[in-house]
């Protein structure tokens, strides 16, 4: 669980005290990852494992059958209702069922809020910075939703100017919700 986000290990930890289970993969170089798209394991090169957001799972004896897989995933399922971390399993999935992966849900953390707010942390700074849009950017739906993160972020200084906080409010809404939508398509 090295390099996965701490709400996601606290989902899964707290799983496995419901029903024994192993973490097989958690945060992933660019490199596996190609060779996980190569060999047909997955299907995008913008996999939540890159950002540690995703884990994949197996039973205690190594073994993917369909019923202990769902087992595991209930039991997931109910440590993020309980810890109020909004997960998805990728058993639920309509096109490519991938019954041994969990991640955190895209929109609740946007890789690029929690990365820039880890590289401000480090380096000392209590404002996180603003994630970088470039222009090769801009079909990457995190980068827009981290963005509008940043943008509630720096709102509290507005509180005390309510044109300015509608403005906030709308500009993160754009960037969270619309923007995302639209480069990537509703569901993807």
């Amino acid at each position: 669980l090295e390099g996965v986000h701490p709400d996601l290990v606290s989902v899964i930890e707290r799983a496995s005290e419901a029903v024994p289970f192993r973490v097989t993969e958690g945060l992933r170089t660019r490199e596996r990852q190609k060779k996980l798209v190569a060999e047909g394991k997955s299907r995008t090169m913008n996999s939540r494992h890159l950002t540690g957001h995703a884990i994949d799972f197996v039973d205690p004896t190594g073994s993917y059958d369909a019923a202990e897989m769902t087992k595991i995933a209930d039991a997931i399922k109910q440590a993020s209702a309980d810890l109020s971390v909004p997960i998805v399993w990728g058993g639920d999935w309509t096109t490519f069922k991938d019954t041994p992966h969990v991640e955190l849900e895209a929109h609740a953390y946007p890789a690029s809020s929690w990365q820039a707010k880890a590289k401000a942390a480090a380096a000392g700074f209590s404002v996180p910075a603003v994630p970088a849009v470039a222009t090769s950017n801009v079909g990457n739906a995190e980068s827009w939703q981290g963005l509008a993160t940043q943008v509630m972020g720096f709102g509290g200084w507005l509180i005390s100017n309510p044109a300015k906080a509608m403005v906030a409010v709308s500009l993160a809404f754009v960037l969270g919700w619309v923007v995302p939508r639209y480069v990537q398509g509703e569901g993807e």
